[in-house]
Formats: C-alpha cells, sequence, structure tokens
C-alpha cells in the first residue's frame, strides 16, 4: 500500500478518473488526502505514452506537496527503470515513515551503526558501515541501500572517503562480529572508485598471513594531500600509513598499545 498525502486540482482529479475507468487500472483514490493501489488484475496494459502522462501527473502534483516518489530495487534499493518490479518509496512531509509489515527495517532503534563517512562536497552522500552491511545514502539518511557488493565479508568498523574523490571510499573487512581479524588472516584494506559495490583490494605492503588484528571504528584517516594519503592503526599497535591513496603501504609506527583512534594534520 502506497499513500501520499496529496490534494489533487478538480481538473487533474478528473483525468486521474478517467485514466483509471478506461484502462481499467487497480488504482483508486481515496478523497481527500490519500493514493491507494490494490493487488493487480489481468489486464490489457497501457501504451507507454498514457503510462508516461500518468506518471508526469502524478509526480507533479506529488512534488508541488515536497513529495518524492521512486521505485526501487527489493534487494538494493537502487532506482529501477520502467516495466522493472520493485518497491514503492516516499518521501515528504506528509508521508508516514515505515515498511508495510516490516516495521524493523526502519526502526528508530536497533540498528547497530559503528561508523558513518561523507564528502565535504556532498553532505548528503552518506557512506555507512553497520554491524554488517556496508552502506550509503544520497539523500543525508533518508534512504539506505546496501553495496557491500563483492566484499569478503561485510562486517567491520572503519570506513572513509578519499580527499578529493568523494565516489571513492574505503573500508576493512573484519571476519565476523565475534572473530574479530581479517578473513583469512590476511590484512586487506578494500577501495571502491563507484560508492561501493565494485571493490578492490589494497594489499602491497599489507601483512597477507597470520594477522589477527582489528581495525577499531575511528582507527582510520585521510589527509588533504593530493595525492590523498589514507592511515589506520591496529589493536596489534601498528599504524599503517599510504602516501598514494592506498595503493602502498608502510607501517609508521610499531609496538604501540591497542590503537583506538587515528588523526592526521597537515602541517602548512
Amino acid at each position: 500500500m502506497a499513500r501520499a498525502a496529496v490534494d489533487l486540482a478538480q481538473e487533474e482529479e478528473q483525468q486521474f478518473f478517467d485514466l483509471r475507468r478506461r484502462f481499467r487500472r487497480c488504482i483508486r483514490f481515496q478523497p481527500p488526502l490519500h493514493l491507494l493501489e490494490e493487488p493487480a488484475h489481468d489486464v490489457e496494459p497501457p501504451s507507454a505514452e498514457t503510462l508516461e502522462f500518468t506518471s508526469r501527473l502524478i509526480e507533479r502534483k506529488l512534488a508541488d506537496f515536497g513529495v518524492q516518489v521512486k521505485v526501487l530495487d527489493l534487494d538494493t534499493g537502487a532506482p529501477i527503470g520502467p516495466n522493472e518490479q520493485g518497491m514503492l518509496w516516499a518521501t515528504g512531509p506528509n508521508v508516514m515513515k515505515g515498511y508495510l509489515g516490516r516495521p524493523d527495517a526502519t526502526a528508530e532503534v536497533g540498528h547497530c551503526v559503528h561508523r558513518i563517512a561523507l564528502h565535504p562536497s556532498r553532505p548528503d552522500v552518506l557512506f555507512m558501515q553497520k554491524h554488517w552491511d556496508v552502506m550509503r545514502s544520497d539523500n543525508a539518511g533518508e534512504l539506505w541501500q546496501e553495496v557491500s557488493g563483492d566484499l569478503p565479508s561485510d562486517f567491520g568498523f572503519a570506513i572513509d572517503v578519499h580527499a578529493h574523490e568523494p565516489e571513492t571510499i574505503y573500508v576493512i573487512p573484519i571476519k565476523s562480529d565475534s572473530e574479530h581479524y581479517p578473513p583469512e588472516g590476511k590484512l586487506r584494506v578494500y577501495r571502491s572508485r563507484k560508492g561501493g559495490n565494485d571493490w578492490e583490494a589494497l594489499t602491497d605492503g599489507l601483512p597477507q598471513r597470520d594477522c589477527y588484528v582489528n581495525v577499531l571504528r575511528d582507527a582510520m584517516a585521510v589527509d588533504s594531500l593530493d595525492p590523498c594519503g589514507i592511515y589506520f592503526g591496529t589493536t596489534g599497535g601498528q599504524v599503517y600509513a599510504s602516501p598514494d591513496g592506498g595503493d602502498h603501504w608502510t607501517p609508521i609506527v610499531r609496538d604501540l598499545p591497542a590503537v583506538l583512534s587515528v588523526e592526521v594534520q597537515t602541517l602548512p
């Protein structure tokens, strides 16, 4: 069921009813404010021109009231094209928050957020490492989609964004919430240049055997130099630095206590 708080103008409301009668679509308008969609029956699909007209009509009226509506992929939450099945997503000042029959999906509590990162040039684009899952929001947290993609594990703590490339993000996968070390004992930073989903392992200079350390949520940082430097510390007391955006790594500190936080300052 999709609800939108929209008071249609009389003329356009009549056009809406005419479309309903003409194409026997299973959409009914319940005055004064609710647009409800019921399960569809076997009917002849309307023409592309009619679908486009109807879509623009409804979209324009929703926009007048600050309401945005999209059809999204059920698994990824990404927008999908015409003639694809998905979920209807709506946001606005008068739209009730939540999924029908799935209160956990948009619960106000119960989410274990490990860290959120953003690029200052795009404050509405957020990247989040949850307890499980790497997530992305393009609208300041109104809607999140999973971008874990081909990571070996989507559990982890640290996440950060390249200083000069807003779509380049870094995570350090950890095996699980009960085994806090990198998968296979190989310390690997993963980089995505596409804002998630497609990831590459960065291993040059990092231990690739018998490495059973953790990287905590505040233990990764980036500097503002060009090329961008990336830094992270481990619970084993090492701090690694890459002066070239993650391509090559060097341990700059060893034998510290467990590193809880890393911060970087660029001197003039």
